[in-house]
């Protein structure tokens, strides 16, 4: 277990330093926590970025919990998303929080 949880820590570390360096070459540290608030005019990537998790909650909600797809499904699904992501602005202050409060529970956890 304890091998392949480290091959996942370095498949997913290869996979995001080449984007961060990049990322870090293109905009320097002119970015804010909110990458889709940095690029302003660009509302078609944000359209992209929502498009996926609007999908993958119709589809848990039809597949998984057998409600029928129908416009006041998308809807109410459409406007949970909405309102969720207006309501959590300050990811980054939250990342923190949540990396405070859970990262003692990780190590007393962990095999070692």
């Amino acid at each position: 277990m304890w091998k392949g949880v480290a091959v996942a820590y370095i498949v997913g570390a290869l996979c995001y330093f080449p984007v961060s360096i990049v990322g870090y070459y293109i905009f320097g540290n002119n970015v804010d926590d909110n990458i889709l608030i940095t690029l302003e005019k660009t509302t078609w990537l944000v359209v992209i970025f929502a498009m996926p998790v609007f999908d993958m909650l119709e589809a848990f909600l039809v597949k998984k919990l057998h409600f029928t797809p129908t416009f006041f499904l998308r809807l109410v699904t459409r406007t949970f998303t909405m309102a969720v992501g207006i309501c959590v602005p300050f990811f980054g202050y939250l990342l923190g929080f949540f990396e405070g409060l859970l990262s003692p529970q990780l190590y007393i956890f962990s095999p070692v």
